[in-house]
């Protein structure tokens, strides 16, 4: 197994309590808060039937089983770029969240900001974008558009996957690289990121931290984005506002919206 490079970083920062190896594909267990792994974190639109979870993800490692999804392929491209990056670690939702177990859901839903906040790099995954034409066109123009339309930018969870982290590089359904979000005054991307989710450049850039926005401005944001369970329309915004509730399936996106306004109040 490989040994976890570390960062002090503070302890009340939860980090994720399951990292694939880039190296083995063995995915590790960890105990303590104490000492995060640099790790790298995967964000990405999930597709219907060909994702790997938990128990398939260790059951494929371990030889046992041979169904190797897209998902699984996803899985392994992240890891190859996280090792050319030096990254040992790396974490993606589909597989490191034990989705039978209510406990491990929501405690990840509640740290999910942490996580992309504390990683080294977050990989936007835009597997609706092809560049391979654009480029060799050298049609800015139409890479751009692809970009923008991309159906990443229409959900709800990717919204703090944009801004939580220290940077973003997007990659096309190729796992080639379009672009990081720290490059928006480079062509041909200008402005793109901006334009397109309506987030000011300082803010996509750091300059202005998220927490001297006003709310109202955090939330518009979020309008017209999607989410698969109708819940998570308010649970997605929890590390962008800055608050923490325990979520709960079943109780209806309005519901939902009820409780996250209690806590705001508060």
């Amino acid at each position: 197994m490989d040994t976890p490079r570390t960062s002090v970083l503070s302890n009340l920062l939860p980090r994720p309590r399951r990292l694939i190896s880039t190296r083995t594909y063995e995915l590790v267990n960890f105990t303590s808060n104490r000492f995060i792994p640099e790790y790298a974190i995967v964000s990405h639109r999930w597709k219907q039937g060909e994702e790997i979870g938990l128990t398939e993800y260790v059951a494929i490692i371990s030889g046992s089983r041979g169904d190797k999804k897209t998902g699984y392929i996803k899985i392994m491209m992240a890891c190859k770029r996280a090792r050319h990056d030096g990254i040992s670690w790396i974490w993606i939702d589909t597989c490191c969240i034990d989705k039978g177990s209510h406990e491990d859901v929501a405690w990840n839903i509640k740290s999910m900001y942490a996580f992309y906040q504390n990683a080294q790099i977050c990989y936007a995954f835009l597997r609706d974008v092809s560049t391979a034409q654009v480029f060799e066109e050298l049609d800015s123009g139409d890479l751009k558009m692809e970009v923008e339309e991309s159906e990443w930018f229409q959900r709800g969870w990717t919204l703090q996957e944009l801004l939580a982290p220290k940077d973003v590089i997007f990659f096309d359904k190729d796992w080639k690289e379009i672009g990081r979000r720290s490059a928006l005054t480079d062509e041909p991307y200008t402005d793109v990121i901006s334009l397109r989710t309506g987030i000011p450049e300082p803010v996509l850039e750091g300059r202005v931290p998220l927490q001297d926005v006003d709310m109202v401005k955090r939330l518009c944001w979020s309008v017209d984005r999607q989410t698969t369970k109708p819940e998570d329309q308010a649970y997605c915004l929890l590390g962008i506002l800055g608050v923490s509730m325990e979520p709960c399936y079943g109780e209806g996106t309005q519901k939902a919206f009820e409780r996250l306004q209690q806590v705001l109040i508060k």
